[in-house]
């Protein structure tokens, strides 16, 4: 087992790894898996392309450029049948 002895800065949001930092945690799958891991991966499987579509655009997620453009109305320019961007 690993021990992750870190401490986040206090500024420091952890999203992805919330819980690296609690006491007897450890990076194995085993315990990510206890912690909830892959649970909206297994509700994003059982969603709709369009349910997840829905969700991305109403979560607000922003790219990353300059413009900070709407991920979810990016995403929607996709052709369903074609399988690529315009």
């Amino acid at each position: 087992m690993i021990a992750i002895t870190r401490t986040p800065h206090p500024k420091e949001r952890p999203i992805i790894f919330e819980n690296i930092f609690k006491p007897g945690y450890s990076p194995d799958i085993e315990t990510y898996i206890a912690h909830g891991g892959y649970e909206q991966a297994k509700k994003a499987l059982s969603m709709t392309p369009e349910e997840i579509l829905n969700a991305v655009k109403a979560s607000n997620l922003r790219g990353r450029g300059g413009a900070a453009f709407p991920t979810g109305v990016k995403w929607s320019f996709i052709k369903r049948e074609d399988r690529k961007p315009q």
